[in-house]
């Protein structure tokens, strides 16, 4: 499965928020150097989809706030980024 990563440095907390389908902003408290946040990034992710560290991959952006992630393991992929899966609407 593959997602969309806009990571958030020195935040007060780590969290990873969805914001849509394969869409998702990562909070992270350590600062953007030596590959902290991006260890940091991978922890959380980990934790969130319960997917071992290893099971994380930068795939691009690896110095960047935006990221591709595949992640590996994960049962569920429908929120992968960039599928083509229809849209449901709300009725109103």
């Amino acid at each position: 499965m593959k997602i969309a990563v806009k990571v958030k440095t020195n935040a007060r907390t780590g969290t990873v928020t969805e914001l849509g389908p394969g869409n998702y902003l990562v909070s992270v408290r350590e600062p953007a150097r030596e590959g902290r946040a991006n260890m940091a990034a991978r922890r959380l992710l980990a934790e969130y989809f319960r997917v071992p560290k290893a099971g994380i991959v930068i795939i691009v952006g690896e110095k960047s706030r935006q990221k591709i992630i595949e992640i590996i393991g994960v049962k569920n992929n429908n929120h992968e980024y960039g599928s083509s899966t229809p849209q449901h609407k709300k009725r109103t």
